[in-house]
């Protein structure tokens, strides 16, 4: 575990009690694609591109793109990478990231309990 160029330490996940003492990582291409896989298959529409505007209300999301265009819709999904305009315009980011976190590292937010020995 390293923040930015400093170590921090190690997670030992075999010492975990239980059947699920790993960890398991996705890359940010595989989640788009497997929710816009499982999107098709709801016959739920799916447009790429980059968000620069989001309002809303209690039955609507108003989500203005770098295209110039401005859709309406339910729901809208931040899964538009680590420094994501949609989480941000609704109050869920992630702090202090820095700006040199390149696409090549591994990136993972977790709530942990940490235990001196």
């Amino acid at each position: 575990m390293s923040s930015r160029t400093q170590r921090l330490g190690e997670i030992r996940f075999d010492l975990l009690p239980g059947p699920y003492a790993f960890m398991a990582s996705i890359h940010q291409a595989r989640t788009e694609d497997i929710l816009r896989r499982r999107a098709q298959e709801l016959d739920v529409s799916t447009v790429t591109a980059r968000a620069v505007g989001l309002d809303h209300d209690r039955s609507r999301v108003s989500i203005a793109l770098d295209t110039g265009e401005t859709l309406k819709a339910r729901f809208v999904i931040g899964a538009d990478g680590i420094r994501s305009f949609v989480r941000d315009a609704v109050g869920v980011s992630f702090p202090d990231t820095g700006e040199n976190t390149g696409d090549s590292e591994n990136m993972v937010l977790a709530d942990i309990r940490h235990q001196a020995r």
